[in-house]
């Protein structure tokens, strides 16, 4: 009899249950796929940025030798902004003093005004400098040389 009771587990076997969902495992999961993705989106931005930093260092590189040597600054590709330095010299001809009162300068279509109250002796002169900046299309025109109206 023992034999005829023990047949039914041999031939039909219990099946293990199923192991019960834990959520906290699940949620454990989920946020650390989070977590990596967000790690990813770091990581790009970091990137991307550093990228970028170092195109714009470039540029501030290349302008402050290129001021340094008292030249203007050369263009470079996806500048968005640009300072050219304009100088000229005020020389005064006559043999009587004078006073050099304003500057008026016209550059690429815009008007500079300076108030200088300067003397300026007889056969003497005065050195001007004269930042100019430019923007955006002005940056790509001044690259292609196009600055003149």
């Amino acid at each position: 009899m023992k034999i005829l009771a023990l047949l039914p587990l041999v031939l039909f076997p219990q099946q293990p249950a199923t192991p019960s969902v834990d959520h906290t495992q699940v949620t454990l999961v989920l946020f650390t796929g989070l977590l990596v993705f967000v790690g990813f989106v770091t990581a790009v931005s970091i990137g991307w940025q550093s990228w970028e930093t170092r195109k714009a260092a470039k540029a501030a590189h290349i302008s402050a030798e290129a001021t340094e040597a008292g030249a203007q600054p050369p263009f470079v590709s996806g500048m968005t902004e640009m300072t050219l330095l304009f100088t000229f010299d005020v020389t005064n001809p006559t043999k009587m003093p004078f006073t050099v009162e304003w500057l008026i300068v016209r550059v690429n279509g815009e008007s500079l005004t300076e108030t200088l109250h300067h003397f300026l002796p007889p056969d003497d002169i005065y050195p001007v400098k004269i930042p100019v900046t430019i923007r955006n299309k002005r940056v790509e025109e001044y690259g292609a040389y196009r600055l003149v109206r």
